[in-house]
C-alpha cells in the first residue's frame, strides 16, 4: 500500500513538472535569464533572398549590454563590425578602410537587427507573442512567433527558439515583407562578463574613410 502511495505521488510530481508553460511564463523566464548587464556569444548567420533564391552565410561573435548597446564582429566571409552605443552607429570594414556612421534609432527601431537582445524587456511592448503552430516545434525548444505591433518592411515576422533547459535564445529567424529571411544561431552564450560601455564606442582608425549614412536607408 505504501509503495502504491509513493508511486502515485511521484506520478503527480512528474505531471506537475511536465505541465506546459504558457507564453507569458516562457517570456518571464527569458527575461530572468537575460536580466544580467551584458551577454555575448558566437553566432552563425544564414540570409536568403527569396526572389533570387540566393543564400549567404556568415559567422562571428556578438555582444550585448544594457541599455541598447550592441557589437557584431563578423569574421567570415568578410571581416566587418557593426557597433552601437545605443545612440550612434558605426559599420566598419577594415579591408576597405571605410566606416559608415549614423544614428542607431534609424537602423534598429522597433526591434530590428535583434536590438531587443540588448534589453529583453521590450519584447512584450513591441511584439504580439504566441507559440508558433508549425511542424518546426521541437522538444528541446519553445518556438515563439512574434509579430511587431508597428509595421516595418524590414521586420514582418520574428521567430525565437528558446531552450527548455536554460531559457537561452539559441536561434532567431527574421522574415521581412518580401519573404527574405535571416536566421542566426547562437552558441557558447555567456552572461555578465563585465563588458565596459567603451567597448561599444568605435574608435575610428586614422586614415579611415568616413561616410555618413542616409537615414532613409534603414535596416541591415
Amino acid at each position: 500500500m505504501r509503495r502504491t502511495f509513493v508511486f502515485v505521488v511521484l506520478l503527480l510530481c512528474c505531471a506537475a513538472e511536465s505541465r506546459a508553460l504558457t507564453v507569458s511564463e516562457v517570456i518571464d523566464r527569458v527575461e530572468t535569464r537575460y536580466a544580467s548587464t551584458d551577454c555575448q556569444s558566437r553566432f552563425y548567420q544564414e540570409s536568403t533572398l527569396k526572389a533570387m533564391d540566393v543564400t549567404d552565410t556568415a559567422a562571428g561573435r556578438v555582444y550585448f549590454k544594457k541599455p541598447n548597446m550592441m557589437r557584431w564582429d563578423y569574421e567570415t566571409p568578410d571581416r566587418h563590425t557593426i557597433v552601437t552605443d545605443g545612440k550612434r552607429l558605426w559599420m566598419y570594414r577594415p579591408d576597405e578602410a571605410q566606416v559608415m556612421v549614423g544614428q542607431a534609432d534609424d537602423y534598429f527601431g522597433d526591434g530590428e537587427g535583434l536590438s531587443f537582445l540588448a534589453d529583453i524587456s521590450v519584447l512584450r511592448s513591441r511584439f504580439d507573442i504566441s507559440f508558433a503552430s508549425s511542424e518546426e516545434k521541437e522538444r528541446k525548444h519553445h518556438l515563439l512567433l512574434l509579430t511587431p505591433r508597428i509595421a516595418s518592411p524590414n521586420l514582418s515576422t520574428l521567430y525565437l527558439w528558446v531552450s527548455v533547459d536554460t531559457f537561452d535564445i539559441v536561434r532567431s529567424k527574421v522574415v521581412n515583407s518580401f519573404g527574405d529571411t535571416t536566421t542566426i544561431t547562437f552558441g557558447n552564450i555567456q552572461f555578465s562578463r563585465g563588458l565596459k560601455p567603451s567597448f561599444f564606442v568605435f574608435d575610428i582608425p586614422k586614415g579611415t574613410e568616413v561616410i555618413k549614412m542616409d537615414t532613409n536607408d534603414t535596416g541591415w
